[in-house]
């Protein structure tokens, strides 16, 4: 038992150009600096397998990476509240303290329609199978009431792109 009190806790973080170390720096140490000794990992699957090796570590990373062989740290919103357990659902229902939203941005003018690869693009992200490639990449999909916000949103744009597309080429009959 002395062990644990005499091993230094070695730590594991995303190098500091990764959004993951960006939104840790801002909101974990409100806008301070890790420690030079920080383990840079260049990805948050990197930073799990390390955690998995080194039973003195701590670290973050991104959720979607957690594994069996690292124990995630419930944590709470303000001091004396309440502790919430990092899982799929704290993520999706916003009761996790610690999540970010990534945005998916398109370059066009604000009432523009858009291009029908860029309509395209938004049907795909948007679609069962463009949710469950974010799930398989380590992201949460949209949940349900946000899915069908956006997509409501869009549909009307991408409607528009696709009924500008050009209809495919028909094969030709031979003679």
């Amino acid at each position: 038992m002395d062990e644990w009190f005499e091993t230094p806790v070695r730590t594991y973080g995303r190098n500091g150009k990764s959004g993951t170390s960006y939104f840790f720096r801002e909101e974990v140490c409100k806008g301070g600096t890790f420690s030079p000794r920080l383990n840079d990992a260049p990805g948050s699957a990197s930073v799990i397998q390390e955690l998995g090796i080194d039973q003195h570590g701590i670290g973050f990373s991104s959720i979607g990476y957690r594994t069996s062989s690292v124990r995630s740290v419930p944590i709470a919103m303000v001091k004396g509240g309440r502790y919430v357990e990092p899982t799929f659902e704290s993520a999706m229902d916003g009761s996790y303290p610690l999540r970010r939203n990534l945005y998916f941005y398109i370059a066009k003018p604000p009432k523009a329609s858009p291009t029908p690869a860029v309509a395209e693009l938004v049907r795909f992200a948007l679609s069962r199978q463009g949710q469950k490639l974010a799930l398989e990449l380590g992201y949460f999909p949209l949940s349900m009431p946000d899915l069908a916000r956006v997509t409501s949103k869009w549909s009307p744009s991408v409607k528009a792109a696709q009924a500008d597309m050009p209809a495919p080429p028909q094969p030709r009959s031979g003679s």
